[in-house]
């Protein structure tokens, strides 16, 4: 073999060294996607309070409990003026009229932290299944509780809380 056929395959055996180098650090990088997800049509997603009531609005040493629910249904207002001792609870009933699957995942007390007289406790029934149109509800129930405490600034005391459940689309 002569020397210039020699350096012409050296050249060549260089080359093919390289591409296979950079060809190796091209695939071994990691691969990153990022994006949005919308969801589109209205009848896709509409997790939302169906109704809201006041379960013993009679109760003892409770004045005007009432509950209203935002206009977008995804949380409701709870308030009455309470008695020392005096607890009034409020039954909700969520449903899903979307075509989406949704999972309970938490909801949200506002105010987060109490006045220390009244007290806002939030029990779900059984928010362990997946609210599929039309074929179940989750129903919670919010209770307003006023410590029996000697020292109320009044005679009853007025507290006003927003509850806001979120779902999230089933797994």
């Amino acid at each position: 073999m002569n020397k210039k056929s020699k350096n012409v395959l050296l050249l060549v055996v260089l080359i093919a060294i390289i591409g296979i180098a950079v060809g190796y650090a091209a695939l071994s990088q990691n691969l990153v996607l990022n994006g949005t997800a919308t969801v589109k049509g209205a009848s896709d997603w509409n997790v939302h309070f169906a109704e809201g009531t006041v379960v013993n609005a009679d109760a003892q040493g409770v004045t005007d409990p009432t509950i209203s629910l935002a206009t977008d249904k995804l949380s409701g207002t709870f308030a009455a003026t309470l008695e020392p001792g005096a607890s009034v609870s409020y039954r909700v009933t969520v449903v899903n009229d979307g075509s989406i699957g949704a999972q309970f995942n938490e909801c949200t007390v506002t105010p987060a932290v109490e006045n220390g007289y009244v007290t806002c406790e939030v029990t779900p029934g059984d928010v362990d299944s997946v609210l599929v149109n039309g074929e179940e509800v989750h129903e919670f129930t919010v209770t307003l509780t006023c410590k029996d405490m000697e020292n109320l600034p009044a005679d009853s005391v007025t507290e006003e809380f927003t509850v806001n459940f979120e779902y999230v689309q089933e797994a």
